[in-house]
């Protein structure tokens, strides 16, 4: 359509992204929609200083080893598709 067409004028613009955490737990999918399966106690308030060096830690390339509940694929099924069924395979580490 016709808003194609700006892509290539917006290609080149920085992108910003936008997000809510919850802190303090962990659950079963490593997201919101999984089973929680542990609790921690978080600082309140937070540090902005310690936030802010949590995510620079997280940008720029990182060695990730994927979740079981993600889209990668390994021997050519997705890794949720073992999760749901209840089997655990070994993940390769790669770059993110």
């Amino acid at each position: 359509g016709k808003a194609t067409r700006m892509v290539e004028f917006m290609q080149d613009e920085g992108k910003i992204y936008e997000g809510e955490i919850i802190l303090g737990y962990s659950t079963t999918t490593e997201d919101a929609s999984g089973e929680v399966v542990a609790e921690t106690p978080v600082l309140s308030p937070l540090d902005e200083k310690l936030v802010d060096e949590a995510i620079a830690s997280l940008t720029g390339p990182i060695t990730q080893i994927p979740p079981m509940y993600s889209a990668v694929k390994v021997n050519g099924r997705k890794l949720y598709e073992y999760a749901r069924a209840g089997q655990e395979v070994e993940r390769p580490e790669r770059q993110v």
